[in-house]
């Protein structure tokens, strides 16, 4: 397989498509591609809903997890906002899911089919996890700086880990005036900027601005002027090395 490279991606140059098509959800549903990641089968998205979207209880193939970057959700009766999260998991049933307001997420799903299936049987609803959903003021931050080899001031809240995949669903924030050197990871990561302003080598990004780093490909710097949050999904060894 080629190497897989790294992408940085500007959702302001991006259109939007229709994603009911793609998903067989009802009619509401705005599509962004971010990235995919072709060695993990990880595709990213920005995905807006209209305001009155209700998604039914439901299941796919793919598992996903999912931040709230504007907004409102309420997730099986559960409210979030803006850095909230669920994560979706694949083949057992979730939601149904409210957006009063309309929104905007950052999807990160696994697999190869996201058509949603509704109503759920009663063979799907015997087989169904709790479905986790978290509001950012339930979890507490952690200092992450030593455990990814990175200057002071990184800290995370884990929202997610899910063994089945590796995959693990954090908050980042970067102080005020935080950079990022140059560097390469053994990790996999999807982030997305929820807020704050971002430049990504060079290139100044908005809120739903992306990045796919694959592993051991050189990525960065990153600068933060004013600090930020960034919704990431990761796999894989979290410890960065300057080049």
């Amino acid at each position: 397989m080629a190497e897989v490279e790294r992408v940085i991606t500007d959702p302001n140059k991006l259109e939007w498509t229709d994603g009911t098509i793609e998903t067989h959800l009802p009619a509401g549903v705005r599509i962004k591609l971010l990235s995919y990641d072709p060695v993990l089968n990880v595709s990213n998205k920005l995905v807006s809903f209209a305001p009155g979207y209700v998604e039914p209880r439901h299941v796919h193939g793919i598992s996903h997890a999912t931040f709230l970057l504007q907004g409102r959700w309420i997730i099986e009766g559960k409210e979030i906002g803006p850095g909230g999260y669920m994560f979706g998991p694949g083949d057992l049933p979730h939601g149904p899911f409210e957006s009063p307001e309309g929104s905007l997420v950052f999807s990160s799903a696994m697999g190869d089919s996201s058509v949603h299936q509704y109503p759920t049987t009663p063979e799907q609803e015997a087989r169904a996890v709790k479905t986790v959903i978290v509001d950012p003021s339930e979890v507490e931050w952690q200092d992450a700086a030593a455990e990814h080899n990175l200057p002071e001031g990184l800290r995370i809240k884990v929202y997610n880990e899910d063994k089945a995949t590796g995959r693990r669903d954090i908050l980042v924030s970067f102080p005020p005036g935080y950079v990022e050197p140059r560097h390469t990871h053994g990790m996999t990561h999807y982030d997305t900027l929820l807020e704050g302003r971002w430049i990504i080598e060079g290139t100044e990004v908005t809120i739903g601005g992306h990045i796919f780093g694959p592993p051991d490909v050189p990525h960065g710097p990153f600068e933060c002027p004013d600090g930020v949050l960034v919704c990431a999904s990761t796999f894989g060894d979290p410890t960065h090395h300057a080049v």
